[in-house]
C-alpha cells in the first residue's frame, strides 16, 4: 500500500485552521452526497470506509448512485495484487474521485519504501511522497537487510536502475543518497546513476575511502554503467581553521582538478540537531550557517549542470521577486501537528 493519507503534507499552516470535528448521525443519503460533493468541489478525493468485504461492491454501487458525477472504485486486501496496485495508482494520480475501501487500505498500514522498490519490484510512483517541497522515496530500517536479500537475487546490480527507469524524464534531477560503503546498495546506486557527487569529511580516513571509490566508479563505468564518472566533491563538517582539513582538500583538488565544489559545508550544531526533530535544515533553522551552506551547494550544483539557480532568477527580478525562506516558530520543536494532517482547510 502507498499510505496515501500520509502523503499529503501542508507546508504552511492555514491561519483559520481548526481541529476536525466528528459527528455521529443517522445514515442519510443527502448528507453523504453533500459531504462528498463538498470535498470534490475543492478538488479533493474521498475515502469511503467499509469493512465488510463481502458486500463492498454493493456499497460502491450505492455510492455511485448517490454521486453519479464522481468516479467511484473499491479496494480491499483480498484483491489480486496487480489489480489492487492498479486501483491505488489510479487513485493516487487522480483518476478516481471516491475510493470505497477497508480501514487497512485507508490507513496505509503496509506503507512501501525504498526496500520494497528494490527487493519486491514495487512501483515507486505508489510510494513517492511530497515532503517540504520535495518528492521523496522514503526508506526505513528494513533497508539494512536489503544487501542480504540482494546477494541471492538475479540482476541484483540493476534492480534499482530498472525500478527508476519509469521516472526518468519526470524530474530535472533525481538524487540518490547512498551509504558510505561499497556494498550492494551503493553498487546499485552507482549502476543507476548518471554521475556521482561525493560528500566527504576532510579527514585522513575519508581521503583513503575516496581513493577506493574512484577505483570502483572507474570499474563500473567500464562495464555496468558506461560513462559513469565523479563530477563533484563536496566537503562537509569542514573546519578551515585546521591544517589537516586544508591539506586533505588540497590533496583531493590535486587528484580531481576542477571537481571540488567551492562551497564547503561547515561544522554547525544546527545540522546535528535537525535530524532529531525530523526536519531538514532549511526548515529547522533557515538562518543557520548550515542552511546557508547547503543553499550554496545546491546553487553550485545547478551551475555545474549548466542551469541557472532559481534563487538567482528571483533575485534578478528585484525586491518583491526575491526568494523567501519560510521561518518556523521558535517555540517547541518548530513543527506543528498540521504538518502530518491531510490537505483539508
Amino acid at each position: 500500500m502507498s499510505g496515501l493519507r500520509d502523503m499529503s503534507v501542508i507546508e504552511t499552516a492555514p491561519e483559520d485552521r481548526y481541529p476536525v470535528q466528528t459527528y455521529v448521525v443517522e445514515y442519510s443519503v443527502p448528507l453523504i452526497r453533500e459531504a462528498v460533493m463538498r470535498e470534490l468541489g475543492r478538488g479533493g478525493q474521498v475515502y469511503f470506509v467499509h469493512n465488510r468485504i463481502e458486500d463492498i461492491d454493493r456499497i460502491r454501487e450505492n455510492v455511485s448512485a448517490m454521486v453519479p458525477e464522481a468516479r467511484v472504485a473499491s479496494a480491499h486486501g483480498r484483491m489480486a495484487e496487480a489489480s489492487l496496485e492498479r486501483t491505488m495508482l489510479d487513485f493516487l494520480e487522480g483518476r478516481i474521485d471516491v475510493l470505497v475501501c477497508t480501514t487497512i487500505i485507508e490507513s496505509g498500514l503496509d506503507i512501501g519504501n525504498a526496500n520494497t522498490v528494490i527487493i519486491d519490484g514495487a512501483d515507486p510512483r505508489m510510494i513517492i511522497r511530497r515532503v517540504h517541497g520535495l518528492e521523496v522515496l522514503p526508506s526505513n530500517l528494513d533497508l539494512a537487510g536489503a544487501e542480504v536479500e540482494l546477494a541471492m537475487m538475479e540482476r541484483r546490480e540493476t534492480r534499482l536502475r530498472d525500478a527508476l527507469a519509469g521516472l526518468i524524464g519526470q524530474y530535472d534531477h533525481i538524487l540518490m543518497d547512498c551509504p558510505p560503503s561499497l556494498g550492494l546498495l551503493t553498487l546499485s546506486g552507482l549502476v543507476a546513476a548518471h554521475s556521482v557527487v561525493v560528500m566527504m569529511e576532510a579527514e585522513y580516513l575519508a581521503l583513503r575511502g575516496i581513493s577506493q571509490l574512484i577505483g570502483a566508479v572507474s570499474r563500473i563505468g567500464e562495464s555496468l554503467n558506461p560513462g559513469l564518472a565523479i563530477t563533484g566533491v563536496v566537503f562537509c563538517m569542514y573546519d578551515p581553521r585546521t591544517t589537516l582539513a586544508r591539506e586533505v582538500k588540497a590533496e583531493v583538488e590535486r587528484h580531481l582538478p576542477g571537481k571540488v565544489y567551492e562551497t564547503a559545508v561547515r561544522k554547525n550544531v544546527r545540522l546535528a540537531e535537525a535530524p532529531s526533530r525530523g526536519l531538514p535544515i532549511i526548515t529547522y533553522d533557515p538562518r543557520s550557517a548550515g542552511a546557508a551552506d547547503y543553499r550554496l551547494v545546491a546553487e553550485e550544483f545547478l551551475v555545474r549542470c549548466g542551469e541557472t539557480p532559481v534563487a538567482a532568477v528571483s533575485a534578478a527580478g528585484g525586491g518583491a521577486g526575491a526568494a523567501q525562506t519560510p521561518v518556523l516558530p521558535e517555540s517547541g520543536d518548530g513543527r506543528g501537528a498540521w504538518q502530518r494532517q491531510p490537505r483539508w482547510d
